[in-house]
């Protein structure tokens, strides 16, 4: 056997002694984890959701020692002001025009808040809300 041949048949050893490691490994299985995981059928399912057998977890102890009703909490009221678009600038473009209204750039069939801009002529903008149209003019 020539040296040449010698070096080929030690790489060919290797490639098969890895192979068949890998081949090992893939279908080596911890028989102890399998068992302690509980295996659910669909009706088990059901009895978590429907039954509520499992606890409902409702207050947190904070690190602070108080305790936070998590999921009932009680709500702050929010007050929200609507505020009226005021016209900016209106822009002639190649297909129409655009508006900047309340500082932001708008095109027609866009919202600004409630409102929907119905047209953008060169001169006003007009916007609707629920059957209520108003147009508004630059200032």
């Amino acid at each position: 056997m020539q040296a040449r041949e010698k070096i080929m048949l030690v790489v060919l050893l290797i490639i098969s002694i890895i192979s068949g490691a890998r081949y090992v490994m893939s279908n080596f299985s911890l028989a102890a984890d399998d068992e302690e995981l509980p295996l659910y059928q669909m009706q088990d399912l059901t009895k978590f959701i429907v039954g509520n057998e499992l606890p409902a977890l409702t207050a947190i102890d904070l690190e602070d020692g108080t305790v936070e009703n998590f999921f009932n909490q009680e709500t702050e009221e929010i007050e929200i002001t609507l505020v009226e678009p005021m016209l900016n600038e209106i822009i002639a473009g190649p297909i129409g025009y655009a508006a900047t209204i309340n500082g932001n750039f708008y095109m027609e069939n866009e919202y600004v808040g409630n409102y929907l801009i119905k047209k953008i002529n060169k001169d006003h903008v007009v916007l609707e809300m629920d059957d209520k149209t108003i147009t508004i003019k630059r200032k």
